[in-house]
């Protein structure tokens, strides 16, 4: 867990560029872990990424992510408010955060933290694909098709690979509108 507030912020300008980068790069690593249901593995990458820059918004939103796919969604959910004391206009964070709230079933918080995401980054396919898998939830169709056409739209060849294999998305995989949206993509690995 990171520490409070203070102690976040306390290292912002101490970061060498080296260890931005370094960050940066086990981030990315760690999401790709985090998207194929290893989170275990992605907390601990994140970790490792957050010991080197503790200001790093993907860092941060992927480790309040991993922590609710590991059933402490009300741990993720202070990481990703503590968070965003850094960064008040992250849409990862944010899109972090109602997804933590989606899965503590409080509706009103997990909407506007994911329209907040969707208004902070409009062109982040994450956002609108986790807003949908968030809808689909709770059955709300129409609203659920919308934010995978966006997603699938402006998201990597691989995501409708990821969606086919998506528990959250179960129950469309036999539907035909998802299998015209999302047509197969590149095997995953």
């Amino acid at each position: 867990m990171i520490g409070g507030t203070k102690a976040i912020a306390g290292r912002v300008s101490g970061v060498s560029r080296k260890d931005r980068i370094r960050a940066a790069d086990i981030t990315s690593a760690a999401i790709h872990f985090l998207l194929r249901g290893r989170a275990a593995t992605a907390l601990a990458m994140l970790d490792q990424a957050l010991a080197l820059d503790n200001t790093e918004p993907r860092a941060l939103a992927g480790k309040a992510m991993a922590m609710c796919q590991l059933g402490d969604s009300r741990a993720g959910v202070e990481v990703a408010d503590r968070a965003l004391i850094l960064h008040p206009s992250s849409g990862v964070i944010y899109n972090a955060r109602g997804f933590c709230y989606g899965r503590m079933g409080d509706h009103v918080r997990a909407v506007a933290d994911f329209e907040k995401a969707v208004a902070v980054s409009p062109d982040d396919y994450n956002v609108y694909y986790n807003f949908a898998c968030y809808c689909c939830g709770r059955g709300e169709d129409e609203r659920a098709r919308a934010y995978l056409k966006l997603a699938f739209e402006k998201g990597p060849a691989i995501l409708p690979a990821l969606a086919e294999r998506d528990p959250d998305l179960a129950r469309y995989r036999d539907e035909r509108w998802f299998r015209e949206m999302a047509p197969p993509g590149p095997a995953i690995e």
